[in-house]
This record gives C-alpha cells, structure tokens and sequence, in this order.
C-alpha cells in the first residue's frame, strides 16, 4: 500500500468511525487540510460516517430491548 493509500485509509477511519473533524486529523496526520476534503469527497465520508451512526444507533437500541427479555428469562 503506498503512502497516500495509506494516510487516505487512516484518514477515513478518523472520520468514520472515531468522529473527528478535518482539523484534527489533518494536524494528526500531518496532511494539509484541503487534502482531506478531497479525500472526504471524493471517497464518500459522509454517507459512510452515516451509515456508521445508523449501524452503532440500530445495534444499541436492538440491546436495549434485548437485555430485559434475557433478564426475564434467566430469572424465570
């Protein structure tokens, strides 16, 4: 993987799944922040981090209304 695969990739791991603006991850990978935005629209980000948000909300409210109906039974 070269270089900038490689910054891309952790870029968008940043961004879509630890929720961190363009500033900071710029500063932390030491890559102009215009580059990010690039890298942003050009890879979708937004839709992805979307995506990501529906995914983590949908699984917490599936174990939220899970964990009553084991509690339940176990104590049944």
């Amino acid at each position: 993987m070269t270089k900038k695969k490689s910054l891309a990739a952790a870029a968008e791991r940043f961004y879509v799944i630890e929720q961190m603006t363009m500033v900071e991850i710029a500063q932390l990978l030491n890559v102009h922040e215009k580059t990010i935005q690039n890298w942003k629209d050009e890879f979708n980000w937004d839709e992805k981090r979307n995506q990501f948000i529906q995914t983590k909300k949908s699984f917490h409210e599936e174990m939220y209304n899970f964990a009553p109906n084991k509690k339940t039974a176990l104590q049944n």
